[in-house]
C-alpha cells in the first residue's frame, strides 16, 4: 500500500486521530459559519446532541459529557446567550431548570449531521465502502477499550 501522505508518515495513530478530528472540526466551523452561526465551536455544539430527547438538567449534562458543572454552566450561558438552549422550569421541581433546545439549537443539528455525512461520502469515495466499514469497525473497538 502507498503512503499518499508521506508528511504524516512518522506520526503516531493516536496523533493522526487527533488531526482527523481538528480537520473535522475545522470543517464543521466553516459549515456552522455557512449557515449564520459563525460563533457556535464544535465542541460546545456538542453539548446539544444530549438535548434531543428533550431537556436536561445542567448537572446530567456535565454528568453525560464528562466535564464539571462549572464547565458546563459557561456552556449553556454561552449557547442561551446565542439562542441554541433556553432554561426552562423543570415541571416536576419548580427551583430546578431543564435545558432545552431551541429552533436555532435544532438548526445546528442538523448542520452537524449534513457535515458528518458530507466527510463520510468523501472517506468513502477516497477509501471505498469496505475500507470505511472496516475503519468504522476499528474506531468503535478502539473506542469500546477506553
Amino acid at each position: 500500500m502507498s503512503n499518499d501522505f508521506p508528511m504524516h508518515a512518522g506520526q503516531t495513530v493516536p496523533a493522526l486521530v487527533q488531526m482527523l478530528a481538528r480537520s473535522g472540526a475545522e470543517r464543521l466551523r466553516a459549515d456552522f459559519a455557512g449557515q449564520g452561526m459563525a460563533g457556535l465551536r464544535p465542541l460546545h455544539a456538542l453539548l446539544l446532541i444530549p438535548l434531543l430527547g428533550g431537556g436536561r438538567h445542567a448537572s446530567d449534562l456535565a454528568e453525560t459529557l464528562g466535564v464539571s458543572r462549572q464547565a458546563i454552566a459557561q456552556v449553556i450561558t454561552r449557547l442561551e446567550r446565542d439562542d441554541y438552549v433556553k432554561r426552562v422550569s423543570d415541571p416536576g421541581d419548580a427551583r430546578a431548570k431543564l435545558i432545552c433546545l431551541t429552533p436555532r439549537g435544532r438548526a445546528a443539528l442538523r448542520t452537524m449531521r449534513a457535515s458528518a455525512s458530507t466527510v463520510e461520502d468523501e472517506w468513502r469515495r477516497r477509501l471505498g465502502a469496505e475500507r470505511l466499514a472496516s475503519f468504522r469497525d476499528t474506531l468503535i473497538t478502539l473506542l469500546s477499550a477506553t
